[in-house]
């Protein structure tokens, strides 16, 4: 009797499922069209501990100030992400306000979004009676909206607004420090981190199997990293040990050297896997990769911070972004310090270091644009200021725990070691060469990563990993920048193109004065040139 009612429960699911998803749908037409109420959709990936409660305050403080406004949230997981945000770009269904930073490059930005030069230049409204009352929207920004993904050199213009800022930071286990070293002030310099992991090793080893919990009495992993921030973190240590390298490559000067032009630069035997820094750094990773655990690379985000949580690790990897849920989830105190990168002069380590790096170029979270399939393009752009406001983002702070990106905003005291420094070094570039279009030189050197490994124990021993690694990785080093470079050169063709139409639809459009006019068409003229000289550069590369 059973087995025969088991179809039947199934097509009652079925059903009772398609009711659900056709009532939402009938509810949501009904608010869309409803002539007193306005609704716009912020599609983002930002679903870690204290985002979404956070913007629910702000949306809730925004739709108060203004009756009939509805702003809904489309929280999208990120493995989701790729695939959920080009269905929206096929079908013509683009969220209002989407966030960008995954996926988007200058194409993307130029064919689905709205351009904002029309409104960063005038003050934000909601800032009346703040510190930022008058100012232009533009300038209360930290960076003054020139940097993130959020900005087009290519194209001339901004078309993301951030709210927050993003560090990359060690957490650390207070607890279990104090057992393992007998002191919780983590270590300040790199060859002190390396120590400290290799006590940690020894004291696991000695109390293997003794129980559980985070009290001290459980096998532990020094460092617990997941293959995605194991690659943030190496991209950094990689800019401590290229930033003299670096300076000769950099065409305009800017001390920020674009990912093609180091690909050049090592086409042309300007640097290689050889030169003593690069060797150096590979070294200082294969020591780093020996306190994380078996397999890190593979790992997820979601994997490391649970290792952590436990009590099974004594530092993680984590992000500012990453803030709210370690602390939610962690039955011990939390303690958050920088990673100490090598210093120059440091030792071994820092022999051929340019120094800590500065982070005044931290990048930028939370980047929203506006769809240019938006029914209410105004409104949107109203939420963007009032969410980016002084008063608004002290609340998103205070709440999700992220720094802000808007200038003055004050953050909490526990909030000060995310702070970005702000003195130090001029960054280098990723020895992986992310961020070089083609992505096939990375791809060659993270499957290539897990030889890069201390398996020796000893300080020192990390040499004989590179040796390895090296080895793999040199056959295909060489052709594998060629196909990215060619990657690139190809995929700055549609960009050119886009300029030029932006250029003549600023020639001809009526709705700006003349001298405004004639300002904005010779800016959009130079990113255009610059975007030129630097595809024949490419076209050029040996």
């Amino acid at each position: 009797m059973k087995s025969r009612l088991v179809p039947f429960v199934g097509l009652a699911l079925l059903a009772a499922v398609f009711v659900l998803a056709s009532w939402q749908q009938m509810r949501r037409t009904r608010e869309r069209t409803d002539p007193g109420v306005r609704e716009i959709h912020l599609g983002h990936f930002m679903i870690h501990a204290g985002m979404r409660e956070g913007l629910d305050e702000v949306i809730a403080a925004y739709e108060n100030l203004n009756p009939g406004v509805r702003v809904k949230q489309d929280a999208v997981p990120l493995r989701a992400w790729s695939a959920w945000q080009r269905a929206q770009w096929a079908g013509g269904t683009t969220p209002d306000i989407m966030q960008i930073g995954k996926d988007t490059g200058d194409l993307e930005l130029g064919r689905y979004y709205l351009a904002l030069s029309p409104w960063v230049e005038s003050p934000n409204p909601y800032n009346r009676g703040t510190p930022l009352e008058g100012i232009p929207w533009r300038d209360t920004f930290v960076d003054g909206l020139s940097g993130g993904t959020g900005y087009s050199a290519a194209l001339g213009d901004s078309y993301g607004i951030p709210s927050q800022v993003n560090t990359l930071r060690l957490f650390y286990n207070r607890s279990l420090l104090r057992a393992v070293t007998g002191r919780d002030k983590p270590p300040a310099t790199f060859a002190a981190l390396l120590e400290v992991g290799r006590a940690a090793q020894a004291w696991s080893a000695d109390r293997a199997g003794e129980g559980a919990g985070p009290d001290g009495r459980r096998a532990i992993v020094p460092l617990a990293a997941s293959g995605p921030y194991a690659g943030f973190l190496f991209d950094f240590l990689s800019q401590s040990f290229t930033g003299e390298l670096a300076r000769p490559f950099t065409p305009s000067r800017t001390l920020r050297p674009e990912m093609t032009d180091v690909a050049r630069a090592a086409l042309e035997g300007r640097w290689s896997l050889d030169d003593p820094p690069v060797r150096r750094l590979l070294e200082a990773w294969a020591e780093v990769a020996a306190l994380c655990p078996p397999g890190y690379l593979t790992q997820e985000r979601e994997d490391a911070q649970f290792t952590f949580v436990t009590g099974r690790s004594l530092f993680l990897v984590a992000g500012s972004w990453d803030n709210a849920g370690v602390l939610q989830e962690a039955g011990f105190p939390v303690g958050v310090a920088r990673f100490p990168f090598p210093g120059r002069g440091e030792g071994y380590w820092g022999e051929f270091s340019s120094g800590p790096y500065s982070e005044a170029n931290a990048g930028f979270g939370a980047e929203l644009a506006v769809a240019r399939t938006s029914a209410h393009p105004e409104l949107a752009i109203d939420f963007l200021r009032y969410l980016t406001s002084y008063e608004a983002s002290r609340r998103l702070t205070i709440r999700s725990r992220r720094l802000p990106a808007i200038v003055g905003v004050p953050v909490p005291e526990e909030m000060e070691p995310f702070l970005p420094r702000t003195d130090g070094a001029a960054a280098g570039f990723s020895v992986v060469m992310n961020g070089l279009p083609g992505g096939n030189t990375a791809l060659l050197m993270k499957q290539q990563f897990y030889r890069l490994v201390n398996r020796g124990g000893e300080p020192g021993d990390g040499a004989a990993a590179v040796e390895t690694f090296v080895a793999a990785v040199r056959p295909g080093w060489e052709p594998a920048l060629r196909r990215d470079l060619a990657r690139a050169t190809q995929a700055r063709l549609p960009t050119l193109r886009a300029a030029d139409v932006r250029v003549a639809f600023a020639a001809t459009d009526e709705r700006t004065a003349t001298g405004e006019r004639a300002e904005r068409i010779a800016e959009l003229r130079e990113a255009m040139l610059d975007q030129e000289a630097g595809w024949y550069q490419l076209r050029e590369a040996p």
